[in-house]
């Protein structure tokens, strides 16, 4: 073999090695950082939210192309598909997926992650994640209980990243309120008394990100409002 031709064979080994490594490196990128469930505990007559919060590298622009849901039995699929696999920018993206109602049971819901290499369709499609969780379906009360719906509550801006402001005029009247923040496990994360029209809450030191409930409670510690939010 002449030094040419072992030359230019050494330099495909490397190029398909490179290829390799950047692939590799872009698969690894690919993850779920949370699924959360809406409500928590869905009676036979609710729509279920799926809200998954999704890193991974492609095209971020386009993002999700598409999804399809597939139901067999017990067996809840579904296939959402993203743009840009051959691309290396690191992207994220939090996405709902609706479905429901189902009767009474247990069920295993299985979402499957697609990633095409043109941007909005491909006929080339590759599995870049798969996640597994549990719903069950019962006659138990949703995650939201009674509310007064007169209580007029603003968050801003939601989805948040460094901080959020909570705003009401009913926090001007001569009663006290007090708020309190969750995760969707109910954990508090955040209690404050309120004695002004306006609070501002900084998040950047939340190491979760994800879905929140902000609740406020009244001076006999019945719970007025109640509101979603996400911090990404």
């Amino acid at each position: 073999m002449s030094n040419f031709e072992n030359t230019a064979t050494m330099k495909k080994i490397f190029q398909t090695f490179l290829l390799f490594i950047l692939l590799k490196g872009a698969l690894m990128a690919q993850t779920v950082n949370q699924i959360s469930i809406i409500p928590t505990n869905p009676t036979a007559s609710d729509t279920i939210f799926i809200i998954s919060d999704l890193s991974y590298r492609g095209n971020c622009p386009f993002g999700l192309v598409y999804s399809y849901t597939d139901v067999t039995d017990s067996l809840i699929q579904i296939f959402p598909t993203y743009c840009g696999y051959w691309d290396t920018t690191l992207c994220n993206s939090v996405d709902t997926f609706k479905i429901g109602p189902f009767p009474n049971g247990d069920y295993h819901i299985r979402i499957q992650y697609h990633q095409g290499s043109i941007c909005p369709i491909s006929n080339f499609d590759a599995t870049i994640y798969q996640v597994d969780t549990s719903l069950t379906v019962s006659n138990t009360t949703s995650v939201l209980p009674d509310i007064n719906l007169r209580f007029l509550l603003r968050i801003y801006p939601n989805p948040a990243k460094t901080q959020l402001t909570i705003y009401s005029d009913h926090f001007n009247e001569s009663h006290e309120y007090h708020l309190r923040i969750t995760n969707l496990l109910g954990r508090e994360i955040f209690q404050s008394s309120i004695s002004q029209t306006e609070l501002t809450i900084n998040t950047t030191d939340w190491k979760e990100k994800g879905i929140y409930f902000v609740s406020i409670f009244d001076e006999h510690h019945n719970k007025v409002s109640v509101q979603k939010i996400v911090i990404e």
